[in-house]
């Protein structure tokens, strides 16, 4: 039988597939923000353990070691989404620019899409309410939760009207996250083998949920800065990120033949913090 291969821009054979081999499904679920074990024992004093022998106890591989090429999500998905450094774009637009729309496109139109959908593959985006993952115009299908983006969040918190509508920006936060999670428990629906690409912001702050899940009272909806010393709200965000994450991993078990595998990509969110996991990649028979 006849190999099928994906090449990187260098001709290096990154993955090979054989015409005979079923096609799996395939969900790439990004947690923005989620700490590596060893970042949260030496930074936030927790034992992240019980959460990653779960994994590896379902057949997970945690790459515990990983360290991310990049300091940034954009810069770490356009790298992981086309299988390739891409340093080669300090020379494209500049040591110094800060102009992003390359990179952007890269994550948008990028190569493991456009491969996995020459062999059949549905590609399903879901809305993460940043940049290029909130919208997927390559993508077959869009599939949305929370009502508000990024940049709109941002915009209304240097107005006089954030007292007003911090409930409601909570309330749509948690809207989409929990939106994320429960329809991609659903996908085995879709009997076509598919490509799903679910970039989660969370526990990526704003802190919006508590261990439980729950609304945390009166917190600041903010994303960046001394947000992150707020260490109780993290562990609480990421606690309940771990809880969805199993029932999740069941879920998607009980409906489908598995085949598990796992990968992380680390990015430095302040330089004190050295790991922090940025993904796992679930590979799934159809």
């Amino acid at each position: 039988d006849k190999n099928i291969h994906i090449e990187n821009r260098d001709n290096d054979v990154v993955v090979g597939l054989e015409n005979k081999t079923p096609l799996r499904d395939i969900y790439y679920i990004i947690l923005d923000g989620y700490a590596s074990s060893k970042t949260l024992k030496e930074v936030y004093e927790y034992d992240n353990s019980e959460f990653t022998d779960y994994l590896t106890k379902e057949g997970f591989f945690i790459a515990s070691k990983s360290q991310s090429n990049y300091a940034t999500t954009f810069l770490s998905l356009a790298s992981s989404l086309n299988m390739e450094y891409i340093n080669y774009l300090s020379s494209m637009i500049g040591v110094e620019s800060k102009n992003r729309d390359v990179p952007y496109q890269m994550i948008r139109d990028s190569k493991v899409m456009k491969f996995l959908k020459s062999k059949g593959y549905k590609f399903i985006n879901f809305s993460s309410g940043w940049g290029p993952t909130n919208y997927n115009r390559y993508a077959d299908l869009n599939i949305r939760s929370g009502k508000l983006n990024e940049l709109f969040m941002i915009l209304i918190q240097t107005t006089i009207l954030k007292p007003i509508v911090s409930y409601i920006l909570g309330d749509t936060l948690r809207e989409r996250v929990l939106g994320a999670f429960s329809k991609l428990g659903e996908l085995y629906k879709i009997n076509e083998p598919k490509f799903v690409f679910a970039h989660i912001n969370c526990p990526h702050p704003p802190y919006v949920f508590d261990a439980n899940g729950d609304l945390v009272p009166e917190t600041k909806l903010l994303m960046h800065g001394s947000v992150w010393k707020q260490k109780e709200l993290y562990l609480n965000q990421l606690i309940f990120v771990n809880k969805k994450v199993k029932t999740l991993v069941k879920e998607i078990l009980l409906k489908s033949e598995i085949v598990l595998a796992s990968a992380a990509v680390s990015i430095h969110l302040e330089k004190k913090y050295e790991l922090f996991w940025d993904c796992i990649l679930l590979i799934l028979s159809g």
